[in-house]
Parts: structure tokens; C-alpha cells; sequence
């Protein structure tokens, strides 16, 4: 009988969350037929530039978090102090 993949499928071997068993599995697959091959290079393809597109935020921006971060923890302790 022969198994048919879902796209997710296909997204979890493009991050190898797969056992090596669906590995091969999907693999064979995809070798086998065209249609799904197509459809796994264009997760593929998508995946590439959503990643590619990830930035990182401005050294600003981590600083403003990391103060106000300190000053919550400084009012929480002030906050136990009372208590």
C-alpha cells in the first residue's frame, strides 16, 4: 500500500524532526514521484528564504528590553522587601 504525505511531512524532513525510518521512507518518495518532489523543493525553496529573511533586532532594541528588565527585577525585590 503506499503511503501518502502531507505537506507537513515534507516540512518536518526539510528540519529532520523524522526518525531515520520515515527518513528513508519519504526520501524513496519523493524520488519516485515527480508531483511530490515538486512540492517538497518548494517547501524547500520557501523555507530557504523565510530563514533568510530572519533578522536580528538592533543592538538598541536589546538594550531597552535588557534595562527594563533590570528595573522590574529591581522593583520586584523592593516589592519582597515590603512584604
Amino acid at each position: 500500500m503506499k503511503k501518502t504525505f502531507t505537506p507537513e511531512d515534507l516540512i518536518l524532513l526539510h528540519y529532520g524532526e523524522m526518525d531515520s525510518f520515515e527518513q528513508a521512507e519519504i526520501k524513496t518518495a519523493i524520488d519516485n514521484d515527480s508531483q511530490l518532489k515538486e512540492e517538497f523543493e518548494d517547501i524547500e525553496h520557501v523555507m530557504h528564504h523565510l530563514e533568510a529573511d530572519i533578522k536580528s533586532p538592533h543592538p538598541s532594541s536589546i538594550q531597552i528590553i535588557l534595562n527594563h528588565s533590570r528595573k522590574s527585577g529591581k522593583r520586584q525585590q523592593d516589592f519582597e522587601t515590603l512584604v
